[in-house]
């Protein structure tokens, strides 16, 4: 079983090191991660970035506008090894009616060592659609699903 922390930090720079030794001194269980660290349920919430998830970035598509178009930052992402489970993550989220976005976040909604889901959003409709993942329960048929495609491809956004 893994264990559980009350906060997760990721990044030991100055302000990383600050806010755990703060949630400490208050009594709160602390992981303080570095940003390359592969720890398996983290990389279960978060290896997949939820933006690539609507889908216009496969076949090297690159909207006008769009973050990873707009930042090079991301390109990990992007790459070939992360295009086949971004497209089954899609295809899982739309067999059930789902849109993919809100799966994911529903799905990092979920975990239980989860303390907070960021979100973020470049409209105001996708800071809407990422809010109201917050009411979505994922059916165990999903959840299933998701973690299927997780074994096929465990990291592919290294």
């Amino acid at each position: 079983m893994a264990t559980k922390y009350d906060v997760i930090i990721v990044g030991a720079g100055p302000a990383g090191l600050m806010a755990a030794k703060t949630a400490g001194e208050n009594g709160l269980k602390v992981a303080l991660i570095e940003r390359k660290e592969i720890i398996t349920d983290i990389n279960r919430a978060c290896s997949m970035m939820v933006v690539t998830l609507t889908g216009k970035y496969l076949d090297g598509q690159r909207p006008p506008g769009a973050r990873l178009t707009l930042f090079d930052r991301f390109v990990r992402y992007i790459t070939p090894e992360a295009a086949a489970p971004t497209a089954a993550y899609i295809e899982l989220a739309r067999s059930h009616g789902l849109d993919p976005a809100q799966m994911a976040l529903a799905y990092v909604n979920s975990r239980p060592f989860l303390s907070a889901n960021i979100i973020g959003a470049t409209t105001m409709e996708q800071l809407a659609a990422n809010i109201a993942s917050i009411d979505l329960d994922l059916s165990p048929e999903v959840l299933e699903g998701i973690e299927a495609i997780h074994r096929r491809q465990p990291n592919p956004c290294p």
